[in-house]
């Protein structure tokens, strides 16, 4: 019985010490950085970059606000009551924070469910922006360009961070970085994207994208001429910007409505749809067209800020 209630004993401890050892990272010098026991592929990414950079960093214990002791990252919400120590942390919608209890810090933020940081531009890693934050801001790393000869690091710098806690306002909560070459893998553009503390909303790029040039004239040139707008007299889809259909003919905004609803039948994964205009337009010169109560916001120039906004709520 003995030795049985030692063995016993013995699996415990070595259960509990697995389920530690999950949690660090990394651990070397005089830190450690750890995360949940079930950590999102949001959290693992972020832990892995700054375990990636602090190695890089340092060669000597980390020293914070003058002290050499032990320290300890935590990325990510830790499990169970292991917030309290850091006071209070808010529910992040939108954004992110650093906070610090002492020697220990806590990287947290807004993640999209169940999303992988560098296979997509789309959609908040907030816990990632923390820590791309904490080095920025406290460890002085410089990214310039994607790949790893992109950024400079400062050797052995020194931590200072009085505060108790750390949340950038505003959070760059919309932040895009376009790069149009074959210089650079899809990845480390998308990881420039996310060191640079690119965070895009769902919202922020649409998954549809409905527009009139050329399409609409393909469709309905032979049966329905009625929809197009009124230019020089004559009802035509022309070149652009004189293309547009008459919005003040209720047919026009009934087909508007069916093919973005036919659209997301057929697709349930759209989430924004994005309404044809980002430049200037030139819009239908009917009487009812002239008379919309939003033409009287930009006359007869081709300004289209107003027009779109009324034509996109009737829609909606």
């Amino acid at each position: 019985m003995k030795n049985f209630l030692t063995v016993l004993l013995f699996a415990v401890g070595l259960s509990c010490w697995q389920v530690a050892a999950k949690q660090i990272i990394a651990q070397r010098l005089n830190y450690r950085i750890m995360v949940s026991d079930h950590p999102t592929k949001v959290e693992t990414f972020a832990a892995s970059e700054l375990a990636h950079f602090l190695k890089k960093i340092f060669t000597k214990p980390i020293v914070v606000n003058g002290q050499n002791a032990p320290v300890t990252f935590w990325v990510g919400r830790p499990d169970g009551d292991k917030t309290a120590n850091y006071g209070k942390i808010p529910s992040f919608k939108q954004g992110f924070g650093i906070f610090r209890n002492g020697n220990s810090f806590l990287f947290t933020g807004y993640d999209a469910p169940g999303l992988d940081p560098v296979s997509t531009q789309r959609y908040c890693a907030g816990t990632c922006s923390a820590v791309y934050y904490f080095l920025t801001k406290y460890l002085q790393v410089n990214f310039y360009f994607p790949g790893e000869q992109g950024y400079q690091l400062q050797p052995d710098i020194p931590l200072l961070f009085a505060a108790r806690q750390d949340i950038p306002q505003p959070s760059f909560e919309v932040r895009g970085i376009s790069l149009r070459n074959r210089e650079y893998s899809q990845r480390d553009s998308i990881l420039f994207f996310r060191r640079n503390l690119g965070n895009m909303p769902y919202w922020a790029k649409h998954n549809l994208y409905y527009y009139f040039w050329n399409k609409w004239k393909k469709r309905f040139a032979k049966t329905h001429p009625e929809y197009f707008g009124l230019y020089k007299g004559k009802r035509s889809s022309g070149k652009y910007p004189y293309h547009l259909p008459c919005f003040s003919n209720p047919a026009v905004m009934q087909q508007i409505v069916s093919d973005i609803t036919t659209a997301i039948k057929k697709n349930p994964s759209i989430r924004t749809v994005r309404i044809f205009a980002d430049c200037p337009l030139q819009f239908c010169q009917c009487a009812k067209c002239r008379a919309m109560p939003e033409r009287k916001y930009i006359g007869e120039t081709k300004e289209n800020g107003e027009m779109v906004y009324g034509i996109v709520k009737k829609i909606m």
